[in-house]
């Protein structure tokens, strides 16, 4: 299981000689149409080193998929360069198929209804051609860590959405690949299926220095990553570690509630030292230039309005209405 299928990568190690990384894309771009051209990937560049998790991270309509299918070698770039372990993927896409694993967006997007838990993985082993003692091996170290084994028998499509996707990644795994590309790998699934995928991902970066570029909108799963990249309609906004990028945060983050909401929201947006604002449920969630103790004195200046605001920094609401 130590033992790499695919023996691809290791001279990648960051320091040594002739280092590059194992995914580097350059000024990529990806169009969509024909009369109206949509910019789904416009002027994107980043890399990501043998051994580490990179995250895409955005909300939908980001423009992740489209980056990762090209990574992947099913969707053609429009412009830019882009390399997987060296591999120019613009020029010949077809030569990374044996060191990547693509997991597609989707609950089990990749597996086969009618086939059981063992028809699918023995399938992906036949197409992979992965060694009788290679593939046993693999096999069952990964029904151990996904806890599928009892149901080797089930058809897919009697799974629930965590043990599809599970299976999926067994059978994006079992050819040991040097490099994982899972697409929004953990969305729909419940938190302990999530906690396991986590895991496992942790356990074959850790055992084997794999490579994942993954995608995702959860930004708890932003985290868990080496490095990611912030992409929002298509052009990345920001990179780097998550301490990094914390550490260039600056001003006061606060969570409001008010009632009216709609009140509060317009007085807060009227003051100049708001930075931004969203509404999440009953909550109001502010981005401030100034300190806490400014934010209530501006608020207690409009208690003449019949605004009764609640705020939350820790703990309980308080009542800023007397």
């Amino acid at each position: 299981m130590d033992k790499a299928l695919n023996p691809h990568i290791p001279h990648l190690i960051k320091g040594g000689e002739g280092e590059f990384p194992v995914i580097k894309i350059e000024n990529l771009c990806k169009y969509y149409g024909r009369k109206k051209k949509v910019e789904a990937v416009c002027d994107v560049s980043f890399d990501a080193d043998r051994g580490e998790i990179f995250g895409l991270i955005g909300p939908d309509g980001a423009g992740k998929t489209s980056i990762i299918q090209i990574l992947a070698g099913v969707l053609s770039a429009s412009k830019g360069q882009a390399s997987v372990a060296g591999i120019d993927i613009i020029k010949n896409p077809e030569a990374i198929k044996d060191i990547i694993g693509y997991m597609p967006q989707g609950l089990g997007l990749n597996l086969y209804d009618s086939l059981s838990v063992a028809e699918n993985i023995a399938f992906f082993r036949d197409l992979r051609q992965v060694p009788a003692d290679i593939y046993e091996s693999n096999r069952k170290k990964l029904l151990n860590m996904t806890r599928l084994e009892p149901f080797l028998g089930r058809q897919a499509r009697h799974l629930s959405g965590g043990m599809r996707q599970k299976l999926a990644l067994i059978c994006t795994l079992i050819h040991l690949p040097d490099i994982l590309l899972p697409d929004e790998p953990t969305t729909g699934v419940d938190p302990i299926s999530r906690m396991d995928f986590w895991q496992i991902i942790q356990g074959i970066v850790k055992e084997r220095k794999v490579t994942v570029l993954l995608t995702t909108s959860y930004m708890d799963e932003a985290e868990r990553c080496h490095k990611v990249a912030f992409l929002h309609k298509g052009k990345m906004i920001d990179e780097g570690t998550p301490d990094s990028l914390r550490s260039r945060l600056t001003g006061k983050f606060l969570k409001l509630a008010a009632q009216p909401q709609h009140e509060a929201l317009k007085l807060l947006r009227s003051w100049d030292k708001v930075e931004s604002s969203e509404v999440f449920g009953i909550e109001i969630r502010l981005s401030l230039k100034a300190q806490e103790k400014e934010l209530l004195s501006y608020l207690a200046a409009l208690a003449e309005t019949k605004t009764d605001i609640w705020v939350r920094t820790s703990g309980m609401f308080r009542s800023l209405k007397t």
